[in-house]
């Protein structure tokens, strides 16, 4: 620790010596120092700045990275994940089940806000413990659960592939992986040389338990396919803005676009060109990839040389690189005057702008800028592919087939991508795992799916397609077993409602046109056209064995929608049909009662109330059109009345029972459930009043068959 404390008090003063010679002042106060050591019993060194003790601390915060004494990152991740759990409330505040930004603008505003801070300095803090790392993966897991509205208990690879969002510890691999080639392409980087240099592996072999620095880290993680590359290093200090020349381009084609035009004619034009062009040697460049191959390839003057290039290589790449050869190829054989054709119009682009930082489009540049210094005269010119030019098509075809391999090294953004790639293809076989999982037989390729349905139909088709619902899967919730169907006794999925349970393959057929089918057919990247239509369908399957059903005549008024111009007479008869349609014969319509105006009970207050929205007592029979709306006319109570007596005859007529209660028809309709329960295997209570299930609750039995469906009072029959 001596020797430490001299070297770096030496270095201290040296830097406080330059900082009086240069005007520069450095704060005693605000600075603080750090001892990074494991073992507790080294003292801190005692530093001096001009006289004054430097503190020292257990933790600091630089550059918004918390750095601790032991170097586990965990204040920094603690800190971190504290923040980003604030920062969920806005992802909580614009999201809902069934309203609120769609999938799309959540994992947008995720990304944007909250994944960002977890991505920042995550090269330095990824060397934490694993442990320590999980900690943020709730965060990650929380945040897709609210963009996605999944539900609690689905699956967290099925959260991953569904948002098409990987993992925390994927990212970082594929974030340090590509800084770790971004040092590599910089060779004026500080720490080039140290992850070029492995002579301390075998230190961090023989203490497993240490932490492997960056490069060793990277090394380790890097695959077979990625160990010999290397990478382009860019001169950022090369010719300044001002002397660059940008290269134009020749287009012989002018409007003629190979989409609308002919080949004869592209080819024509073409023929006309070279005819004005004739005293220049033409040079045709041309670049493939494929899925196991890249090349290039040029062709002039019945010369044909081509190079088989690193798989990493982008096609961009591979015509820049024919492009490079061609002109090398010009200088070899002191061609004084030649035009080089590609089908590259990005290349061509690139070459014209000044602002691009590729490094191969400046080593072409500079190249092609050394070839007009000793007097040689290059032109550049578009053609367009595959449309019958010769020294394009021999170009393109040789390009495909080169054999001799070409040791170059690669660009930094064709390694990036070739990183990205990895990380996705090591995320699809860990997919590839998940056999049992529900989501894997409807997406077994990991990809985007785009989805523009609003936000309760896009909530309602991720559930499904991850396979837990509420109906499905709230047993977890409350430790209770699982749900069975109440028509075949099978264990309650999604695949059994929407595939198997035979009670609805009738409706299956007229949504479907048949009732043999796979989840990817109904649930796939586009779902089904009427999957919806479906879903709301099977809503009221009614349950084996006999039904009756009690409908609070209250809510079969609001239910109906009452258009104008139509007889109250044909409104009788919606009601009607739309009772036989819903639930069939067995129907029991309980309307309430109107009592003396000089008692004072509940339906007279409610009454009085509705007072205030008085209408005109209107005479009406059956034939009468009907010339106001619903609410205004029936908020007279004479009015209502009329209609009722009016609506209970076209009931009777129909056979369907009808009751009207003295004063509040909700005791009235429960004790009609009860009484008919003993009579029917089901009982089937409708009504919009909670009021009927508290009394339900309290006067049925409790092996009682009668039950209580939830009613939307948003949704009308039209």
């Amino acid at each position: 620790m001596q020797l430490i404390e001299r070297q770096l008090q030496r270095a201290i003063n040296n830097i406080v010596e330059w900082s009086n010679k240069s005007g520069f002042t450095i704060s005693a106060q605000k600075t603080i120092g750090i001892h990074f050591c494991k073992r507790p019993l080294h003292p801190d060194p005692e530093l001096f700045l001009s006289g004054v003790p430097i503190r020292f601390q257990d933790n600091y915060k630089f550059l918004g990275i918390v750095f601790d004494k032991r170097l586990t990152f965990l204040p920094h991740i603690a800190s971190l994940r504290k923040r980003c759990l604030r920062s969920l409330n806005i992802l909580r505040t614009l999201s809902n089940t069934s309203w609120g930004a769609d999938r799309s603008c959540l994992l947008r505003v995720y990304r944007s806000i909250i994944r960002s801070m977890i991505d920042y300095g995550s090269v330095v803090y990824g060397s934490a413990r694993p442990s320590y790392l999980k900690r943020l993966d709730y965060v990650h897991h929380q945040a897709l659960r609210l963009c996605l509205e999944a539900f609690r208990t689905s699956p967290i690879p099925s959260l991953y592939a569904e948002a098409f969002e990987p993992s925390l510890s994927s990212r970082r691999d594929k974030l340090s992986l590509s800084y770790y080639f971004r040092i590599l392409s910089n060779d004026k980087h500080p720490l080039r040389g140290t992850l070029l240099n492995g002579n301390n592996n075998r230190l961090f072999n023989a203490r497993p338990s240490c932490i492997p620095h960056f490069g060793l880290r990277m090394r380790n993680i890097l695959p077979d396919t990625f160990h010999g590359v290397k990478v382009h290093t860019t001169d950022f200090c090369g010719h300044p803005p001002w002397m660059e020349n940008s290269i134009s381009y020749i287009n012989p084609f002018g409007n003629f676009t190979k989409s609308d035009s002919n080949n004869s004619v592209l080819i024509s034009l073409f023929n006309q060109h070279r005819q004005f062009y004739k005293s220049y040697q033409p040079v045709f460049t041309d670049g493939s990839k494929s899925l196991n191959h890249v090349g290039c390839a040029f062709f002039t003057n019945g010369h044909i040389i081509s190079y088989k290039l690193h798989s990493f290589t982008s096609v961009f790449s591979s015509e820049i690189t024919a492009v490079y050869f061609a002109l090398k190829y010009i200088d070899e054989h002191e061609i004084r005057k030649s035009i080089l054709y590609t089908d590259s119009m990005s290349l061509l682009e690139s070459l014209r702008s000044s602002s691009t930082c590729n490094p191969l489009i400046k080593e072409v540049k500079d190249f092609y800028r050394h070839l007009l210094s000793k007097g040689a005269r290059i032109l550049f010119s578009w053609v367009p592919s595959h449309v019958g030019i010769t020294g394009n098509e021999l170009a393109d075809k040789s390009a495909k087939s080169a054999t001799e391999f070409l040791t170059r090294p690669i660009v930094y953004a064709d390694v990036r991508s070739a990183v990205n790639q990895w990380c996705h293809c090591q995320w699809q076989e860990k997919w590839n795992m998940e056999t049992n999982n529900k989501l894997h037989v409807i997406k077994p390729v990991l990809s985007h799916w785009v989805t523009k349905l609003n936000r309760r139909c896009d909530v309602v088709l991720t559930r499904l397609r991850i396979g837990h619902t509420r109906l499905t899967h709230k047993y977890l919730l409350f430790a209770e077993s699982p749900p069975t169907c109440s028509h075949c006794g099978d264990i309650l999925t999604v695949k059994h409602i929407l595939i198997d349970c035979v009670a609805v393959n009738r409706r299956r057929l007229r949504y479907f046109c048949s009732s043999s089918f796979d989840l990817s057919f109904l649930l796939g990247q586009i779902p089904h056209f009427n999957l919806f239509m479906y879903l709301k369908d099977i809503e009221d399957v009614k349950p084996e064995g006999s039904q009756y059903v009690v409908v609070d005549g209250g809510h079969l008024l609001r239910k109906i929608i009452w258009r104008k111009q139509t007889t109250f007479g044909a409104i009788a008869d919606r009601c009607v049909q739309y009772l036989n349609n819903k639930y069939g014969q067995d129907i029991a319509v309980i309307f309430y009662g109107f009592p003396d105006d000089d008692k004072k009970i509940t339906k007279n207050c409610e009454r009085l109330r509705r007072a205030a929205h008085f209408s005109p007592d209107v005479m009406f029979h059956e034939e009468t059109v009907l010339q106001y709306t619903k609410e205004k006319l029936l908020a007279n109570e004479c009015n209502k009345k009329r209609f009722i007596e009016l609506l209970k005859k076209a009931l009777q007529k129909a056979n369907i029972c009808v009751q009207q209660a003295v004063e509040d028809a909700d005791l009235t309709i429960v004790n009609t459930a009860i009484s008919v329960a003993p009579r029917c295997d089901y009982v089937r209570v409708v009504g919009e009043d909670i009021h009927l299930l508290v009394l339900l609750t309290a006067l049925a039995s409790t092996h009682s068959n009668a039950f209580f469906p939830k009613v939307w009072k948003r949704e009308n029959a039209r």
